[in-house]
């Protein structure tokens, strides 16, 4: 982060402490001493969390400034299911190690308290950092990353009729062994002759099915959250205020 940015936005964060005594701000440094990464909440973002937080929404977006830093939000639903923002960071990357200085940071702002549940797209740096700092949390994968892999991974293979099949897996499967009928009944009616997992983008996600099917993530506590879409929107919103050009 260049130093004149870097100077700008602690001397910011300073005088947020001092209007508001719940601001909480912390940095990682490089080798070089150099600021990398940065995570703050204010008072009324911890005070969110403390009564909304057992569920959360966690994604990253890029653009939103002139380094390419990408900008990570927490965020969830407050009682009357709007949008309320727990944290945000600029990180100095993606890494598993980036992220698990981010949800350390997260936790002790947090006084401790992880959510019950944490919503994600299917990055594994993210996956491992949330193994690794919250252990003891759900971590469900988005419903709406995994339909958009599915048009990436397969193709032409990906028609109306197994994006149809697949919400079906996501939401309306009670217990494992309903998730096992249908699976086979898709892979049979949609990938005939391919074998009981179909293709390998497949596979991949059949291994984590009780990361982002109802018949694992209903018996978990969630707010009614099933993907990062509520991330996404607060990213879109953003990107009307905040664009590439801009300094940190």
């Amino acid at each position: 982060m260049e130093h004149g940015d870097a100077t700008a936005l602690l001397k910011h964060f300073r005088r947020q402490a001092k209007l508001d005594p719940g601001f909480f701000h912390e940095v990682e440094v490089d080798v070089d001493e150099n600021i990398a990464s940065i995570f703050w909440a204010d008072g009324k973002m911890r005070m969110d969390y403390h009564f909304f937080g057992d569920s959360v929404s966690f994604d990253t977006t890029y653009r939103t400034n002139k380094e390419y830093r990408p900008l990570a939000l927490f965020v969830g639903f407050n009682n009357h299911h709007q949008l309320t923002v727990f944290g945000a960071a600029l990180l100095y990357d993606e890494t598993t190690a980036t992220f698990e200085w981010l949800f350390n940071q997260f936790l002790e702002c947090m006084g401790g308290v992880s959510p019950l549940s944490i919503f994600t797209d299917q990055a594994a740096a993210i996956a491992a950092g949330i193994r690794s700092v919250f252990p003891s949390s759900f971590h469900g994968l988005c419903s709406w990353h995994i339909s958009q892999n599915a048009v990436v991974n397969l193709g032409s293979l990906c028609d109306s009729d197994f994006l149809c099949e697949l919400s079906y897996l996501m939401y309306n499967v009670d217990d494992e062994d309903d998730f096992e009928y249908n699976w086979k009944r898709m892979i049979d009616k949609c990938f005939p002759g391919k074998g009981p997992l179909g293709h390998s983008w497949l596979q991949g996600i059949y291994k984590v099915r009780e990361k982002w099917s109802s018949a694992w993530v209903n018996s978990h506590f969630g707010a009614g959250m099933k993907s990062t879409q509520l991330s996404e929107c607060c990213n879109s919103n953003l990107r009307h205020y905040l664009q590439s050009e801009f300094s940190i």
